[in-house]
This record gives C-alpha cells, structure tokens and sequence, in this order.
C-alpha cells in the first residue's frame, strides 16, 4: 500500500487538505454509483437487439449528458487524487532513499520537516564578534540592534518541498 494513504489511515486529519480530499473518496464513489444508476434507470429503456438480445437505449438524451458530465467529473476527481497520491509517494520513497526522513506524509511534509531539521541543526546560541555588514561590533550594539544568527538551511529538504506544491498545485486539487 501507499506511504501517503498508509499515513491517511493511521493519522487522519481534515487539516491536511489532501486529507480531506482522501476522507472525501467514499462519498465519490457513492455518487458515482448513483449517478450511473440513475443514468440507466431514468434515462434508457430496454429494446430489442438484433440477434435476439436485449439492448438500452436513450429516451432523454439531454438528462443523460448531464448525468454523463457529472460522471466524467467524478472520474476525473478520482484520478486526479490517485495521481496526486502516487506522485507524492514516489517522492517519499525517493527521500527516503537518499535517507530524508519526513514523518509527515503530506505534501508540506516536506517543509515541516525542513523546519525541523533548522531547530536541530541552528547554533543554541549566536554570539558575533562583529557586524556582517560593517564589521564593527560596537556600532550594532549603540543601535541596540541583536545580531540574527545565520539561517542554515537544508537545501534538499527545501526542493523536495518545492517539488510536493508542484505536484498539488498541479493536480488541481483544493481540499474542499
């Protein structure tokens, strides 16, 4: 099975937006079934085939589009999401190759994980012998300005980030 539904499935969480677009599966499929039984059943009715056989055919015509486009629509959400979930979890599996570890398997997962390893990795405490800019020390300290430490970042987390909004925004997906 999937990192990512793996993941769903221990930790649900509608935070997530793709958590709440996986809970929302179920009421797709439902519709789904629904909308090709109504297609059937209010807009065909039975004839005869050539051959013997028994064959539908579309009494209203128009009802029966819009029931196909909102079928296509559900299909397409659908696939959309088992794109999105197979796109992310090779991903996953790609980081975890090179030995990332993102315990959060959504794609900010990837951030929050970056965040992570900046509080683990950043100096406790940053004391400067003098200003980068001007390099005078004493100057910063009349301007009572505090001296930020450097930013260390771990870029590959950062482009594995980068690479998980592409994938969601690509797809389409909201979370609604």
């Amino acid at each position: 099975m999937s990192e990512v539904l793996d993941f769903f499935q221990k930790c649900p969480n509608k935070g997530y937006p793709l958590h709440r677009e996986l809970a929302g599966i179920p009421d797709l499929k439902k519709r789904l079934r629904a909308v090709r039984q109504e297609m059937i059943v209010d807009f065909c009715r039975p004839v005869r085939a050539k051959g013997g056989g028994v064959a539908l055919e579309i009494e209203d015509v128009a009802g029966y589009d819009a029931l196909e486009r909102e079928e296509l629509g559900i299909l397409d959400h659908l696939a959309r999401i088992d794109q999105v979930v197979a796109a992310l979890d090779a991903l996953f599996a790609k980081a975890e190759a090179e030995g990332l570890r993102v315990p959060l398997k959504i794609p900010g997962g990837f951030q929050a994980a970056e965040t992570q390893w900046r509080k683990t990795h950043m100096p406790k405490r940053f004391v400067p012998t003098s200003d980068t800019l001007t390099g005078r020390f004493e100057e910063l300290q009349a301007n009572s300005q505090k001296p930020k430490a450097p930013i260390i970042r771990n870029e590959v987390l950062l482009a594995y980030a980068a690479e998980a909004a592409k994938i969601w925004k690509a797809s389409g997906l909201d979370g609604q």
